[in-house]
């Protein structure tokens, strides 16, 4: 009987130990959505006048911002969505990573200013800290980032809120 209690005990504390491990590892995934986040009043309103450059003819740039966004959100979920992260090796998706950081670096960045021109570059250190550790964990906080930007500036109906943007109040 020891012995069964014995085993029966080592199962729940190494199920504890793993749990702890994942959520420290891959994130705490106790989410709210967009729209707890927003009842919450955990989503700052930002004024495009403040993230957008004062060039730019705003209603467009904010038109082309959330439908680039939107796109490289996609392009994020199709690679690493439903557990299809488990399987990517970042140096071998080396040119299709490449051309994301490019729009975001050459499209994006020249028309943002202030917080969204900060979580657009955090994106893109995660592409780079991506391809040189070959690590497809460096690429979460990238696709977390792009999540946020578009479920809110296109109000889009989401499962998930991760609140990781310096747009919207993240940290």
């Amino acid at each position: 009987m020891k012995k069964k209690l014995l085993i029966f005990g080592g199962l729940i504390v190494s199920a504890i130990i793993i749990a702890a491990f994942s959520v420290y590892y891959f994130g705490d995934d106790s989410t709210r959505t967009l729209q707890e986040a927003k009842k919450n009043d955990e989503v700052n309103d930002v004024e495009p006048e403040k993230i957008i450059k004062e060039e730019e003819n705003i209603k467009e740039a904010k038109a082309f911002l959330n439908k680039q966004i939107h796109l490289i959100h996609d392009y994020f979920n199709n690679l690493l969505g439903y557990g299809a992260w488990k399987g990517v090796k970042p140096q071998e998706r080396s040119v299709q990573l490449e051309e994301q950081k490019r729009v975001i670096e050459e499209d994006l960045l020249p028309k943002t200013e202030g917080t969204l021109k900060t979580d657009l570059e955090d994106a893109v250190k995660g592409i780079d800290d991506a391809l040189a550790n070959n690590n497809v964990k460096d690429l979460f906080i990238t696709h977390r980032i792009l999540h946020d930007l578009d479920v809110v500036f296109n109000d889009y109906q989401a499962d998930r809120y991760w609140g990781v943007t310096k747009t919207f109040g993240g940290e």
